[in-house]
């Protein structure tokens, strides 16, 4: 039978409840043949890298933006991601990120990626224009 391949895309791997939640589920995952991949996004791959290294396959493309280049390292990350989900085709992309969802969620709809699927993790109340542009996006993906 073939695996499932998933790839989660989180921000730095931290110690918060996702990163926990992925390490304790990833017995669970191999005996039910589903392959787990993590790309991180942040701006370092972040400390919870050595407890998930084991039972998943960690890939890092930064999408912050650098003190002397600005937002050039952004637009290249654009191109890296676009490169990576072209390479590696993937049965479903769980984005649980909100920084960068649209260019992520674009990258996967022009890799050929159809099963996208987010998940918000957090309860933030924001000002009207974000609220505005999260809904824009929303219709948009």
């Amino acid at each position: 039978m073939k695996k499932i391949r998933i790839l989660h895309v989180l921000g730095s791997l931290n110690f918060s409840g996702q990163e926990i939640m992925m390490e304790n589920s990833s017995s669970y995952m191999k005996d039910a043949n589903i392959k787990p991949f993590i790309l991180s996004t942040g701006h370092n791959i972040g400390p919870a890298y050595n407890i998930l290294k084991k039972g998943h396959e960690i890939n890092h493309i930064s999408f912050a933006k650098h003190k002397i280049f600005g937002p050039l390292p952004r637009f290249l990350a654009f191109f890296s991601l676009l490169n990576f989900l072209s390479k590696n085709k993937f049965h479903i992309i769980h984005i649980h990120t909100e920084a960068n969802f649209f260019k992520i969620c674009f990258c996967a709809i022009l890799s050929g990626h159809k099963n996208i699927v987010r998940t918000v993790h957090n309860v933030f109340f924001f000002k009207f224009n974000n609220t505005y542009k999260k809904e824009v996006n929303f219709e948009i993906m």
